[in-house]
């Protein structure tokens, strides 16, 4: 699996937030690893983190549909009006208890590249990001 630079978790659960980043550090994808809980603080994240050289924009944003203040389709939805240079630099993977076919393919319109359903595991994970090339 290739080493990324920056991962991005955004999930209101901080008991998913800990398991997820204790199982990425396990699989030592990446050693940058940053936690935003909603995501007005993942956007806030990404505003700060812009610059083409910082190294802690992330490559790969695992973003939880369903939070509080902003649903997975609203970040995505602002998200996209982020300079574009900046917004190809992150791949999307959506984690999800459950989500229907509807909601899938309106997010895959709006730039998610894969689902996963939760719980995270190292399985899931491996077979996404080959999924999605990365």
């Amino acid at each position: 699996m290739e080493k990324l630079n920056c991962i991005l978790l955004v999930d209101d659960d901080m008991v998913n937030n800990y398991l997820n980043e204790k199982l990425l550090r396990s699989i030592e994808i990446s050693t940058n690893i940053r936690i935003t809980q909603n995501g007005e603080e993942a956007l806030l994240y990404l505003a700060r983190h812009g610059s083409p050289y910082d190294y802690n924009y992330p490559d790969l944003i695992l973003l939880d549909y369903n939070m509080p203040k902003m649903q997975g389709n609203e970040f995505m939805e602002l998200f996209n009006q982020i300079n574009s240079c900046q917004r190809h630099r992150s791949r999307i993977i959506v984690l999800a208890a459950f989500m229907n076919d509807n909601i899938k393919e309106q997010l895959t319109v709006l730039g998610v590249e894969e689902f996963i359903e939760k719980p995270l595991t190292k399985e899931k994970l491996e077979e996404a990001l080959h999924k999605i090339k990365i």
